[in-house]
């Protein structure tokens, strides 16, 4: 699910079966390059780009990184990684229960339904 752009290279949640830590990818011609970021604070990182031999040089992915971190594209990426994460707990997780309170920050509760 698209997050924004910056300078023309898309910056997504991909949204099937998607794995841990919370991240997104911007893709190139021929690159994948993927970004973690953080549901506590505004940090984002370059995970890892594939296929190495196509590394873009390290300015553009700088810069790429901190389009990431502005307010806007972040907190959407983090509504889209929750929304499709829970969906993904629910079919990996039987008995879990989860829930966000969304007006008091992003605090987590987990309660097993049993009990």
């Amino acid at each position: 699910m698209r997050v924004g752009a910056y300078k023309g290279y898309v910056i997504s949640v991909f949204i099937r079966d998607e794995h841990c830590p919370p991240h997104v990818h911007v893709r190139g011609k021929e690159w994948d390059a993927r970004f973690r970021f953080s549901f506590l604070n505004a940090d984002v990182e370059l995970w890892d780009v594939d296929p190495e031999r196509r590394r873009p040089p390290k300015a553009l992915l700088n810069e790429i990184g901190k389009a990431i971190t502005q307010r806007h594209y972040l907190a959407r990426a983090r509504r889209i990684w929750w929304e499709n994460c829970k969906r993904f707990a629910w079919r990996t997780i039987p008995g879990i229960w989860t829930r966000v309170n969304w007006f008091q920050g992003w605090s987590f509760d987990a309660v097993s339904m049993s009990s």
